[in-house]
């Protein structure tokens, strides 16, 4: 058995590029993908970005918002957001923080 933590105290003091007030702390990665937790502090925010790959966020505290293409929506703990591959994403925060997993 191995046991993976994540959270504070085992995130990267910088987060994604193109990030302020975003810090993430990977639980795994290989060929097929990675799992990491993202923390936003209020006023954080993720730039508009893509990548080739499909991906999930899971919030999983607190709450924010994200942009897939040119659709912006809220988001909140216990509500998961697809980005398609290859499509620009971004996610933000203003008055409260917001913690979720990337897959």
């Amino acid at each position: 058995m191995e046991i993976r933590r994540f959270g504070i105290g085992y995130r990267r003091a910088e987060g994604p590029g193109g990030s302020r007030g975003a810090q993430a702390s990977p639980i795994h990665a290989d060929r097929r993908g990675i799992v990491a937790e993202l923390a936003l502090r209020p006023n954080a925010s993720v730039a508009l970005h893509s990548n080739a790959n499909l991906t999930y966020l899971v919030a999983i505290e607190g709450g924010g918002f994200v942009q897939v293409g040119d659709e912006r929506s809220r988001v909140a703990a216990g509500e998961a957001v697809v980005w398609p591959p290859n499509v620009d994403h971004a996610v933000w925060t203003e008055l409260t923080p917001l913690r979720a997993i990337v897959v």
